[in-house]
């Protein structure tokens, strides 16, 4: 009976393959197959169970975390500790669901519902997002709808398109409602494009992009360089049937010249056949069939040039006073006969009128509720977490991607999403009974950091930094300065935006680490690029630390400083401090040092959270005589997203993070806000250590009870991972680097110091490594306790401590390996999945693989994939009902990429040699290239149908 209960909860939930079922009996299938069903663990020790220990983690009952492997360290080290003995060499981390789903896990699969809406998010009047500095404004009518793009790069317009919309096309990632908020497009018809350079000084500087204003629908640029200094309005009206642009011009210096280039026609035409002009003020170009006709209005001195030869032409302005103004007019017309629509135009209002704000855009403030100790793992002890709820069901149907965190002097913060916006939070006091979000500022470019300065918020920007003024007092931004642009490295987000007890900001990008004078005029490189980074941390005298993702030649997660004096000699791998285990963390979020005396023993720590896990740590960085390292501590408790900024409250000096669901997280929620809530109650934490070549030494806050002090309570493991081109690095041994696994070390003692607040591990075999575990239970004389999980990087051991006898000689020094290996993620998973498989006696790495099937490309259709190899060997684990449906082509293509075909998610699967599950023989790798030839063709249904476009295809991944 309870072979037949496994059996029909196994098929109930999809874990095996029906064609195993039918020819094994029940006894067979548990004893044979259960060895490795495609959702076991790869090991049968219990902490390779992702169904054990999971019950202290609040959000393990979500979709995304229904597999995931939870304190895999803490358990390792506890089961052994209790078996005693542990051998020599200790089995890696198996990956972040246990070995279940390649080397991602859940965390690629963007399938979540978290970002879906009945109603699509409008787009305000102006938006800046896709490529650096191009800002998209909407004007026009709602029957005619005309967008303006603007390129800040070039300080002058780049296109207008009538009968226009934007839109967020879906991520590569799959993500609904343009979760990540990187691109944007539009849709219409080009109407007129801009000169390659629209201004023209006598003096040959260039009219800098210094920010916009906006003022209701109005939009007024503010552009300057020494000597000239302009407002510009630009606008779209539909007057019936005529469609004319309009940019109003306000000189707020006298000037003795200046060219203004006009637009031209979006199609272009060789064939310019007459020039006309139109009394003093209007000129007509005849461009192939139709007219281009400017006009200007006002008083200034202003005539037109053109060359004869194309349709480009300029109007140059003279003897300009202040505060003068000008109106340039264009439109496309077929014929002269009725310009009366042009004199007929009203005359804008003049910017200056219009730049110390108008009325609230957005008049509607949600209210929510927060909950007071939300997590059960926090709960009771020094350190609780409170959460802020967000308001995901807005007034405005915006995603909630919280990307940046800081407060003004009141206690109020601002927060920054993803997709552009900035919210100004009130109401945080203690109970977070009514919390209020205004909407302070939209149409930023993928802002993922904040600063508040006397009040002022700067935003950092993939294009710039902008600093946002609120003129009138109504919490909404009135103008949008460029304080700085970094847009220098295009195609890198810049992450973070913190400053240094002199006031110099500090961001981080893939292109390096970033220094940014107070005044925001100079700017430099202080640090190395990395991969993808998230985070950021400076210390008052200027350290500043990114971080790298794993993938591009990093083994692993790390944590790396600028440079630095305290730095200059240091043993590091390109100053890295810290590398994190893929257990621990699978993508670093920011970091923060805390100089907040109400924030208890944490006040004056260096607080870091996680991306991947959303939670949160402290990071405890060894000067060690200018050889930097760093050791991490886990604190309990997790947040509902990736969390990526943290910063501490000026009213209550608690600690505030945000996070959101983005590249592979474990987020349950599309965004988060939360408070880490000091209790005032005791706690035992780790204050230093420090690696010698005889053990390691640790300090605490408080006084430790030496009773309680024991060797065999301590568990001490090392590993390395290795850097190459493949996805990440399995776990591989410090002291035979070609072999998976850790390395236990013997503990010989454990001594308490003089003053109870240290202690020193004696660890003969201790050598520099990538990553140490330091495992154990302690208790403190005031009786709180500890549960001591600290992950060190050491990258060069000090010399022997007087606390024990010397060790012999050994490496001092940190080598991190490398290899010159190609690859991918499911390389790295195929890696442990074979190495699991000969640890426990299984063969499914030598299994045979079903016989290709002959094929011409030409022959590549759906029926042949789906007859060749979906129904011989994918149907069985992927028909109607199961997880991922693969029983039609609507079914399957949701599962391709095709703008990144060698993503797809099947091909990928099938590339791991372990589909199907064991014992079952794999696919042929020759089939898996079938199918990606397939994906490349287009994915075509058959040979009838005509060639269905890739982007109705995208839709249908949606």
């Amino acid at each position: 009976m309870e072979s037949h209960r496994v059996l029909n909860l196994l098929m109930s939930r999809g874990l095996f393959c029906l064609t195993v079922l039918l020819s094994m009996s029940a006894m067979d299938l548990c004893g044979q197959v259960g060895e490795m069903p495609l959702r076991s663990a790869l090991n049968d020790k219990p902490h390779f169970n992702t169904a054990l220990e999971r019950q202290a983690h609040r959000f393990e009952g979500a979709h995304v975390n229904e597999y995931r492997l939870y304190d895999f360290y803490a358990r390792q080290a506890d089961y052994h500790l209790k078996a005693g003995n542990p051998p020599q060499r200790l089995l890696p981390h198996p990956g972040l669901e246990g070995g279940r789903r390649g080397h991602w896990g859940f965390t690629n699969e963007k399938d979540s519902d978290a970002l879906e809406r009945e109603i699509y998010p409008e787009f305000e009047v102006i938006t800046g997002r896709g490529d650096p500095g191009t800002q998209y404004v909407k004007s026009g009518s709602s029957q005619h709808p005309a967008i303006m793009t603007f390129d800040f790069r070039k300080n002058g317009l780049r296109t207008v398109m009538t009968d226009a919309r934007l839109i967020a096309p879906p991520s590569r990632f799959g993500g609904k409602v343009d979760r990540y908020g990187f691109k944007l497009t539009q849709e219409g018809t080009p109407w007129l494009r801009g000169p390659a350079k629209e201004w023209i000084t006598a003096t040959a500087l260039p009219l800098s992009y210094r920010g916009y204003y906006v003022n209701g629908d109005d939009v007024i640029y503010r552009r300057a360089n020494k000597s000239l200094h302009v407002l510009d309005l630009p606008k779209v009206h539909v007057n019936g049937n005529h469609t004319i642009l309009e940019r109003t011009i306000e000189f707020m210096k006298p000037c003795k010249s200046v060219t203004f280039q006009l637009p031209l026609p979006a199609k272009k035409s060789k064939v310019i056949s007459e020039t006309k002009r139109i009394g003093k003020n209007t000129i007509a170009i005849k461009s192939g069939k139709d007219y281009l006709v400017h006009q200007f209005t006002g008083t200034l001195n202003a005539e037109f040039k053109f060359s004869g030869k194309t349709a480009a032409a300029s109007l140059v302005i003279k003897g300009i006073k202040k505060n003068g103004s000008i109106g340039i007019r264009s439109c496309i017309v077929s014929s002269l006969d009725h310009l009366v629509f042009l004199d007929a135009l009203p005359s804008s209002a003049k910017p200056s009128t219009l730049i110390s704000g108008g009325k609230s855009r957005f008049p509607e403030s949600p209210v929510t509720q927060g909950t007071l100790n939300a997590d059960p793992a926090a709960s009771g002890g020094a350190y609780e977490i409170d959460d802020v709820a967000v308001p995901f069901d807005n007034p405005y149907h915006i995603p909630m991607t919280l990307s940046g965190i800081d407060f003004d002097s009141k206690g109020n913060a601002y927060v920054c999403t993803l997709v552009g916006d900035v919210w100004y939070v009130s109401g945080l006091d203690k109970d977070l009974r009514k919390v209020t979000w205004k909407r302070f500022a939209t149409g930023l470019c993928v802002p993922l950091g904040l600063c508040v300065v006397d009040d002022v918020p700067y935003v950092s920007c993939k294009d710039q930094i902008a600093r946002l003024h609120d003129f009138n007092g109504d919490h909404e931004a009135d103008y949008y300065e460029r304080f700085n642009r970094v847009d220098l490295y295009y195609g890198s987000h810049h992450m973070g935006l913190q400053r240094d007890s002199k006031g110099n900001f500090y961001y981080s990008a893939r292109t390096g680490i970033f220094k940014l004078s107070a005044d925001g005029r100079k700017h430099e490189q202080i640090g190395v690029g990395s991969r993808n980074p998230m985070g950021l941390g400076v210390y008052a005298d200027g350290i500043a630390m990114s971080d790298s993702s794993e993938g591009g030649k990093n083994g692993t997660c790390s944590i790396h400083e600028s440079d630095h004096g305290a730095n200059v000699d240091s043993a590091g791998d390109s100053k890295r401090i810290l590398y994190i285990p893929r257990g621990v963390d699978n993508s670093p979020g920011g970091r923060r040092r805390l100089n907040e005396p109400r924030f208890g023993p944490l006040g004056t720590s260096f607080m870091g959270v996680s991306f991947g896990r959303g939670n949160s740590y402290i990071m405890l960085r060894d000067a060690n005589e200018g050889h930097p390292q760093a050791a991490l501590l886990p604190l309990p408790g997790e947040f509902a997203s990736g969390t990526c900024r943290l910063t501490t409250n000026p009213i209550d000096g608690q600690l505030y993070t945000v996070g959101l669901d983005g590249w592979g997280d474990y987020a349950v929620k599309e965004g988060c806000f939360s408070r880490l809530r000091y209790t005032g109650k005791k706690c035992l934490l780790p204050t230093s250590w420090q690696a010698h070549k005889n053990g390691i030494l640790i300090r605490f806050n408080t006084k430790l009870d030496p009773s309680t002090i024991k060797a065999s309570q301590f568990f001490v493991q090392q590993w390395n991972a290795v850097n190459s081109k493949a996805y990440g690095s399995p776990e591989y041994s410090v002291k035979s680097p070609k072999e998976l696994g850790h390395d236990y070390l013997p503990v010989k003692a454990v001594s308490v110091l003089s003053d109870q607040r240290a202690i020193f591990i004696a660890i003969p075999d201790l050598l520099p490594a990538m990553c140490t575990q330091i495992y154990s239970r302690l208790k403190a004389e005031d009786g709180s306790e500890l549960k001591l999980n600290l992950f060190a990087t050491i990258n060069k051991l000090r010399p022997d401590h007087s606390a024990s006898e010397p060790a012999p000689d050994k490496v001092m020094t940190l080598h991190v390996p490398t290899s010159s290996q190609e690859g991918r993620g499911n390389d790295t998973y195929q890696t442990l999945v074979q190495f699991f498989d000969k640890v426990a006696g299984r063969a499914s790495f030598k299994r045979p693989a079903v016989e290709a099937v002959p094929y011409k490309k030409a022959d590549l259709n759906y029926e042949w994939i789906n007859t060749n190899l979906i129904q011989k060997q994918c149907i069985v684990c992927h028909m109607k009902g199961m997880e991922h449906d693969y029983s039609s082509y609507d079914d399957l293509i949701a599962k391709i990429n095709f703008d990144a075909p060698e993503k797809s998610h099947l091909y990928g699967m099938l590339t791991t040699q372990s589909m199907p599950p064991y014992p079952l023989p794999t696919v042929h790798p020759e089939m898996a290239t079938a199918l990606l030839e397939w994906i490349k063709a287009g994915a075509p249904k058959n040979d009838d149908d005509e060639p269905e476009p890739r982007s109705e295809k995208r839709k249908k991944n949606q």
